[in-house]
């Protein structure tokens, strides 16, 4: 869902008239503006696709974060490009008993999207806030973040589409 401009327009005027956002050093979202208000579409692929061809869905599709859903339909994990740089990329030498870290090994065999999705990701709200979608992305060091309703996924909130409003509103 594209970012509502009419929206945006009537927050950038509330944000000018108001004395708090002169006085206020720290940056803050506005409060009415919820995750639903920004959330994008989700791009969904299946836990057993092949990691060729999850990188022609990357090249085709433009993104960089898709939902993996199993034959139920029901999202078990978030892919990321960087689940596949952790394919690409050489093994560091673990320094304890043993050699190479197991996981590296790991992810270097891996075949399908399940060997290296991140399973059961966080999910957000669409009714939160963005400044709590925000403090989660931070505290917990990721940069997407699954919006959910009833247990389904509605859509996807990105690190980026944070930024974008940061870049309106400022």
């Amino acid at each position: 869902m594209p970012i509502k401009k009419s929206f945006l327009h009537e927050m950038l005027e509330e944000m000018k008239s108001s004395k708090k956002a002169e006085i206020q050093k720290e940056i803050v979202f506005p409060s009415k503006m919820k995750v639903k208000d920004i959330m994008r579409d989700i791009h969904t692929v299946h836990e057993t696709m092949p990691i060729i061809d999850l990188l022609h869905e990357l090249k085709e599709k433009e993104e960089t974060c898709f939902t993996v859903k199993n034959e139920k339909g029901e999202m078990v994990g978030l892919v990321t490009e960087s689940d596949l740089m952790k394919i690409i990329s050489k093994p560091m030498p673990h320094t304890g008993i043993g050699g190479l870290g197991y996981k590296s090994l790991f992810f270097r065999s891996a075949e399908t999207v399940r060997d290296i999705m991140t399973r059961n990701p966080m999910c957000i709200s669409p009714d939160a806030t963005l400044e709590d979608a925000a403090r989660i992305m931070r505290n917990h060091k990721i940069r997407h973040l699954p919006v959910a309703r009833n247990k389904k996924c509605i859509g996807l909130l990105g690190i980026k589409d944070l930024l974008l409003i940061l870049r309106i509103l400022l």
